[in-house]
């Protein structure tokens, strides 16, 4: 159930995630394949971009001289700092819980074990995706201890 796949720009949208611009520019030159691979092997570090492109640049061996050569215009040369790619590891855990909030309809606390989070760790994403405006489907809630002997 739990799902690791890298998830692509759109459903992270979906989900109320961030969205790199660098990764957005890439994806929209060059293909949303060229930026997971990008960002999964360069994320998180700085970059160094050189002067002129070659076919031996790392950049150039994993996703093709092009992007290097974008990238010089773009930043110049130099350290560039990329960001971290959507399966950094806070964001994976970011992404399998909201994937089971906008997928199912299980409750805070089945949300909270299958993920290995704090049943407050997972209101708190519910409610930061409500105020985001993300649509959420209808979630059953357990009536409160005063609300069960009351009847």
């Amino acid at each position: 159930m739990l799902s690791n796949e890298y998830p692509s720009i759109a459903e992270r949208r979906k989900l109320g995630l961030y969205v790199t611009y660098m990764e957005v520019e890439l994806a929209e030159r060059f293909g949303e394949h060229a930026a997971r691979l990008f960002l999964e092997n360069f994320g998180g570090g700085e970059l160094f971009v050189p002067l002129k492109a070659t076919d031996d640049h790392p950049v150039s061996k994993l996703v093709g001289r092009d992007v290097l050569e974008w990238l010089i215009t773009k930043y110049g040369s130099g350290a560039v700092e990329v960001p971290h790619g959507a399966m950094s590891s806070k964001n994976a855990q970011a992404i399998r819980i909201r994937r089971l909030i906008v997928n199912t309809t299980l409750s805070t606390v089945e949300i909270a074990k299958l993920t290995r989070v704090s049943r407050r760790t997972a209101r708190r994403t519910i409610c930061t995706m409500r105020e985001a405006g993300v649509a959420l489907p209808h979630r059953p809630q357990n009536p409160k201890s005063k609300e069960k002997f009351e009847q």
